[in-house]
């Protein structure tokens, strides 16, 4: 693996680990973007329409006042930690990232070591990856701060309080 983790920013926050306060406001987001792309309309050069602009949750992830330590300790070497993260060739010493360029990863902001926004890209996991206690971790994780997954594309809710369906949700992405 290179030092660099990329990702692309069309990926960026697609999928969401958000406050389980902001449930409702996701589902009213999903009909919101449901609503804009009834009309969508392409043409040779790519969309014609406008895009849909997700909104910041109503209950930010920073009011857990989650320590990015704590992220890392529970994540426990399953994803390695990339050193410097880049998007659109731009570096921001606040990203972070646990994975592997192009696949299954988590990845956010922090500020003063507090996690300020955190996403999962939803991409196929590498071989060695253990899913099962990936899965486990992140439900744990989930589950302590009271967090949900928020799959934008897929207008999916996974409550990661429950580790089945965590594991069921990356499953599918390999």
């Amino acid at each position: 693996m290179s030092d660099e983790f990329h990702i692309d920013e069309d990926d960026w926050g697609l999928v969401s680990l958000i406050p389980e306060e902001n449930l409702d406001h996701a589902q009213s987001i999903f009909r919101q973007a449901e609503e804009h792309h009834k009309d969508t309309v392409f043409s040779e050069h790519g969309w014609a329409t406008r895009p849909f602009f997700i909104p910041a949750p109503e209950v930010g992830i920073a009011e857990r006042a989650i320590m990015w330590q704590d992220l890392a300790e529970c994540l426990g070497g399953l994803l390695p930690e990339a050193p410097l993260v880049s998007m659109c060739g731009l570096y921001r010493d606040e990203w972070f990232a646990f994975g592997e360029t192009y696949r299954l990863s988590l990845y956010g902001c922090q500020t003063a070591a507090v996690v300020t926004t955190l996403h999962l890209l939803n991409r196929s996991a590498t071989s060695d990856t253990d899913l099962g206690r990936l899965a486990g971790a992140i439900s744990r994780f989930g589950s302590r701060h009271r967090l949900i997954l928020v799959d934008w594309l897929q207008a999916s809710i996974i409550p990661l309080h429950d580790g089945s369906q965590v594991l069921d949700y990356l499953s599918r992405l390999s």
